[in-house]
């Protein structure tokens, strides 16, 4: 199977609105684990919803540096299959709110995501 490596400039901004549905409702399950004393499952679930929101992000900046560059397609191969750099995306614009991430601390998870969650879909409703 060949990796995606660019997409047509015409299609990106589907992908983003794509992106941040997709996060939506892995928070919204998130939370609802969350709410069954499902805990890991909320945090992996979140952390799938934290790539998606960071996919949006990169590819809402590659749009932007292709359109000044009158390109036509996006070069999305540095990211798209990167859960880090899509992940660390999503932190560094949600803001310093969301760097506990950064140092994996877990062991009070139930505070800590939700305060993530919050600081993340403000972000999403942002970006929207």
């Amino acid at each position: 199977m060949k990796n995606l490596t660019n997409i047509p400039l015409s299609i990106i901004e589907k992908g983003i609105k794509e992106s941040i549905k997709n996060a939506k409702e892995l928070l919204s399950i998130s939370n609802v684990l969350m709410d069954n004393n499902y805990g890991l499952q909320s945090i992996v679930t979140y952390y799938y919803a934290l790539a998606e929101f960071g996919k949006a992000v990169l590819l809402r900046d590659k749009m932007k540096i292709v359109e000044i560059k009158s390109l036509s397609e996006v070069d999305v191969s540095d990211f798209f299959y990167d859960n880090n750099k899509k992940i660390m995306a999503a932190v560094r614009t949600a803001g310093p709110h969301v760097e506990i991430l950064k140092n994996n601390f877990f062991e009070e998870y139930n505070h800590i995501q939700m305060i993530i969650v919050t600081v993340v879909v403000l972000s999403i409703l942002i970006l929207c």
